[in-house]
């Protein structure tokens, strides 16, 4: 794979899935401190998405306890996710798909599968509402982003742009509206992105407009997210994404920019 890596003839969409691979092998076969420092080294590479992603899992090899649990292979059967808990150390979460409130692991979640249901409406109704954001998208998909949104999240496939309102009746309570652009040469089939959030939180999420991400250029997934605040921390989001390139199913984990502040 370094070989592949160092070819000067690969992609750079092709180069983040090898970093990637080559991040969760190195947990497989104990190969911590080997790999970590060929990522450290693809770090310095040329392409600033390349060196984003080696250096993350770099960081994330150096810290052992944690590669254990973002790297280790996630089993899940889609037909048992809306009932199935999952376990690991110690603590139960579970994985839910669209209507059901996406919590799972990824912060270690230990919530209760409940949604809003408080002023609801209220908070869909935001969503129709100037947004008071003053955080600016500045990138190339500008022009087709909602005025106001921020970029939440990017990968080298797709990239995820969030509309944020706080409901003025209730401090607690978020709208988000979630839209999401492919920026791959080629379509991405059952794309889903999941919301992992931390204790305190609830969050449920309506289904998602479409399953299919068009290629760069086409049109967006949209999905609408609504939070409520039931405990003391501040919000932070992690993600679990999957969906197929080609052939090849693709589950990559992922974290919100610092945009809820």
């Amino acid at each position: 794979m370094r070989k592949i890596l160092a070819a000067p003839q690969t992609r750079p969409i092709t180069a983040g899935y090898l970093i990637t691979a080559l991040a969760k092998l190195a947990v497989r076969f104990g190969k911590y401190e080997e790999i970590a420092t060929a990522l450290a080294a693809i770090s310095k590479a040329n392409n600033l998405e390349l060196q984003q992603r080696a250096g993350e899992m770099a960081r994330i090899l150096a810290r052992k306890e944690l590669a254990d649990i973002l790297l280790v292979p996630i089993e899940v059967d889609e037909k048992e996710l809306k009932t199935a808990p999952i376990e690991r150390n110690g603590q139960t979460a579970e994985i839910a798909t669209e209507n059901k409130a996406p919590e799972n692991d990824l912060l270690s979640l230990d919530l209760p599968v409940q949604e809003p249901k408080k002023n609801s409406d209220d908070l869909l109704d935001l969503l129709s509402s100037p947004v008071n954001n003053e955080k600016k998208v500045e990138n190339v998909e500008k022009e087709r982003v909602a005025q106001g949104a921020v970029e939440a999240l990017r990968t080298s496939d797709y990239v995820i742009y969030f509309e944020i309102n706080r409901n003025q009746n209730n401090c607690n309570q978020i709208a988000i509206r979630s839209t999401v652009f492919g920026l791959s040469d080629m379509e991405l089939n059952n794309f889903m992105v999941q919301y992992g959030v931390p204790v305190g939180w609830v969050i449920s999420a309506k289904p998602p407009s479409k399953r299919v991400l068009e290629p760069k250029g086409g049109a967006p997934i949209t999905q609408i997210l609504m939070l409520e605040n039931r405990g003391s921390l501040p919000l932070m989001m992690k993600t679990q994404t999957s969906y197929m390139y080609r052939s090849q199913p693709i589950k990559e984990l992922g974290q919100i920019n610092p945009i809820f502040n």
